[in-house]
């Protein structure tokens, strides 16, 4: 029987890792119209305690329902150009989604934190099929990997291995603070400050948000 414990555990991890998809994935029509139709941002797990994750959820929300009443390519169509110009640049991106921005002294993508965070990823037997082409170090793919370490707690947990539960509560909590914490608030801010649709200002929100809260268990 599964306990309340793994249950959170497992309601986390297919956030953490369907958030890392939203934020690191081109939007396409499939994608959206299962956004809308399965009402996805209604299913949030520990969202009712934290004002700004709750504030993310209204947004997306009313972004939600604004999009069930117009026309699905046109709606993507908006969402693209705003992850193009939030997330991917032309030229530059306004809300760059990468650490090592944040962390060297000239920004760069594929810097010293890059490989840091490659080197987290390869302990765990990872590795992008592009991993010289694009940075390892992107959100999305660090809340993708965030959701892996959950799931393998969550396992842990159910085979009573409370050795292996430590250690990957552990390395949940290294994760965050040396990859997350020190800059995934400064992206949220720049997010707020640029985007012009309700998705990505309540997904940045989100984020940040639900990483904090899920964060307070340890």
């Amino acid at each position: 029987m599964e306990s309340e414990q793994t249950q959170l555990l497992d309601e986390a991890a297919v956030t953490f890792a369907a958030l890392g998809m939203l934020l690191y994935q081109e939007p396409t029509p499939e994608r959206t119209a299962l956004l809308i139709d399965e009402d996805f941002f209604a299913g949030v797990p520990f969202a009712d305690d934290d004002p700004q994750t709750a504030q993310g959820l209204t947004l997306l929300k009313r972004w939600t329902d604004e999009a069930r009443e117009l026309d699905l390519i046109g709606v993507t169509s908006e969402l693209k150009r705003e992850w193009l110009r939030l997330l991917v640049g032309f030229g530059e991106p306004l809300a760059p989604p990468w650490a090592a921005y944040y962390f060297e002294k000239d920004p760069v993508i594929f810097g010293s934190k890059t490989l840091e965070v490659r080197s987290w990823y390869t302990r765990y037997g990872l590795e992008l099929e592009r991993k010289y082409h694009e940075p390892d170090d992107h959100l999305g793919l660090m809340l993708q990997f965030l959701a892996l370490l959950i799931t393998r707690e969550s396992e842990a947990h159910k085979a009573d291995d409370l050795g292996e539960v430590a250690r990957l509560m552990q390395e949940q909590h290294d994760f965050f603070e040396a990859a997350l914490l020190p800059w995934v608030p400064h992206w949220q801010t720049l997010v707020a400050a640029e985007a012009k649709s309700l998705f990505y200002a309540g997904l940045a929100l989100l984020i940040e948000g639900a990483l904090r809260t899920y964060m307070l268990r340890f």
